[in-house]
């Protein structure tokens, strides 16, 4: 019993300890970002978040593209494989979405002066952070999933079809899309919600880089310990009619792959998904 408290008590303690040098890494961050100047300031912090967003996915895209093509103790964790696009295939359109529709909304942010705060140099509190990232995650989850929904309405489904053509085995193909899909289902939901909520830059990057990692993830087909199950957007990949938020709003309004289907799945909106 004792050494079980002496334990919990030092457990705390250090994850006090990795607070306080994280807040005090956010300190020096931010105090060299407010010594730049404010112009200078929120342009550096847009190329954070920008370098951020893409580095994180493509570090972790490449991490799962070697795990696939190797046959390592992960390959069991592989639920399907089903993609006959490839890596290399989905890469160049990947990179022409982020370069040209990801880095102009990053700049919009720079230029309408919103969503990326430094605060004179003074990182957000633990209760700032958490609720900044509470509003974003839940703005960006409606946008997502009426959006989503949308597109796959038989009159607008030619603009998401080029995503569908994958089967969420790849997991850069969470960016694999047309320009307009892209904005719409990535880019533009976390723009509006940056810039709605005049977010601090420690939210913008936090929540770019947990997004970044479900984004390979979800379209990965790997069940690893510490993430969420990829099964969800698999199922949305391979019948259309299921899972297309993150997981709340589908809840809502029981398009989660556990809810019987939706009468008005049988009119229009399968239409499109047929049309693939």
């Amino acid at each position: 019993m004792l050494r079980s408290l002496v334990g919990s008590e030092m457990c705390i303690r250090d994850r006090l300890y990795t607070w306080h040098m994280c807040g005090d890494t956010g300190t020096r961050i931010f105090g060299w970002l407010a010594d730049t100047g404010e112009d200078a300031s929120r342009w550096w912090a847009g190329l954070i978040s920008f370098t951020l967003t893409i580095g994180i996915f493509h570090a972790y895209g490449l991490l799962q593209h070697c795990m696939d093509c190797t046959n390592g103790p992960w390959a069991a964790r592989k639920i399907h494989r089903r993609d006959t696009l490839t890596y290399s295939d989905m890469l160049p359109n990947v990179l022409l979405n982020q370069a040209f529709v990801g880095l102009p909304t990053i700049m919009i942010q720079w230029y309408v002066d919103r969503g990326l705060r430094i605060d004179g140099g003074a990182p957000p509190s633990a209760a700032e952070l958490f609720t900044e990232l509470l509003l974003i995650y839940a703005m960006y989850e409606g946008l997502f999933y009426y959006s989503h929904l949308l597109l796959h309405h038989p009159r607008l489904y030619s603009w998401h079809k080029k995503h569908h053509s994958t089967f969420a085995s790849v997991g850069i193909s969470g960016h694999y899309s047309t320009p307009i899909d892209f904005f719409t289902m990535s880019a533009g939901p976390v723009l509006l919600a940056v810039l709605l909520f005049d977010t601090h830059a420690a939210s913008v990057w936090l929540f770019a880089i947990v997004g970044s990692l479900n984004t390979i993830h979800s379209h990965g087909a790997y069940r690893l310990e510490g993430f969420p199950l990829p099964d969800a957007h698999e199922t949305h990949h391979a019948q259309f009619h299921w899972n297309f938020g993150t997981g709340p709003l589908d809840l809502v309004h029981q398009t989660d792959h556990c809810q019987k289907k939706p009468a008005f799945w049988k009119r229009g909106l399968e239409r499109g998904a047929s049309a693939v």
